[in-house]
């Protein structure tokens, strides 16, 4: 987009690099798209505000204190209720885990 048009137009500088190609020609290397998609995301990753909320077990059921993995535990069931859809990421250590064979029940 903008970054591209910029360094057409030579408003931004390139900077040179020598690819090792069979012609061994200089070709113009110029990182601005990289570096305006960087800060895209980066802006977009801080200010987007989702319009559903999500749900991670993994991040939002507390891993290592047992009173906080319990209640956490429990409130699965209410966080179902209002759930329309369920994705699950699967690997061995899923079905290990009590609250996942609940989520899925």
């Amino acid at each position: 987009g903008v970054a591209t048009f910029l360094s057409c137009t030579k408003a931004l500088p390139y900077w040179w690099r020598q690819f090792s190609l069979a012609d061994q020609r200089d070709y113009a290397y110029a990182p601005w798209a990289m570096i305006f998609g960087l800060v895209a995301f980066l802006l977009t990753l801080l200010t987007w505000t989702p319009q559903s909320k999500v749900f991670l077990d993994k991040a939002c059921i507390h891993q290592s204190n047992p009173y906080l993995k319990r209640k956490g535990i429990e409130s699965i069931g209410a966080f179902l209720t209002y759930s329309d859809y369920l994705y699950v990421l699967w690997d061995p250590g899923y079905i290990k885990r009590l609250w996942c064979i609940f989520e899925l029940a």
